[in-house]
């Protein structure tokens, strides 16, 4: 059985995730549970975007992968979706999850270099089934990327896929 976890105060002094909400499976759109963060910088204390990360791995998340962020665009041009993504980490390891997919539009050139810059690996450039919610929303292809943070978490490593083997 999930269970949401009790998190740290998740900032590297430059950002800091706030959470706004918990999101249980049943109820959120990808049929995994995630987590709702603001995010701020810590300079006059602005929300300059939002994160999510998804707990768990089906194929949903393979598509549309376990963290998806938006930085705001007066903001943009200054890393801090790879410093967001960087803080989410600390989720997914308190889940004990050691890889994420992140998967962003191939005509998305910033998205591309900042989950590079994640030093994630790229997997492909993938057609989105027609039945998956991204398809409905026009997304027809999508790069996915597997970012492998297995180094820096405290537990037995493995891999997880999207099948959940």
């Amino acid at each position: 059985m999930f269970e949401f976890k009790e998190l740290p105060r998740l900032t590297d002094g430059e950002l800091e995730l706030v959470l706004v909400k918990q999101m249980p499976a049943k109820y959120e759109l990808f049929k995994v549970p995630a987590y709702y963060f603001k995010i701020f910088r810590l300079k006059g204390y602005e929300e300059i975007g939002v994160l999510e990360i998804r707990i768990g791995s089906n194929e949903f998340t393979f598509y549309a992968g376990h963290i998806g962020y938006e930085i705001y665009p007066s903001f943009r041009g200054h890393h801090y979706a790879s410093q967001a993504c960087q803080l989410a980490k600390t989720v997914a390891c308190l889940h004990k999850i050691s890889t994420l997919y992140i998967c962003c539009l191939p005509d998305n050139i910033p998205s591309n270099k900042t989950i590079k810059r994640l030093g994630a690996q790229f997997i492909g450039t993938y057609l989105v089934p027609f039945y998956h919610e991204m398809y409905l929303l026009g997304i027809d292809r999508v790069n996915i990327y597997e970012w492998d943070f297995s180094d820096e978490c405290c537990w037995p490593k493995g891999k997880m896929n999207w099948l959940g083997r």
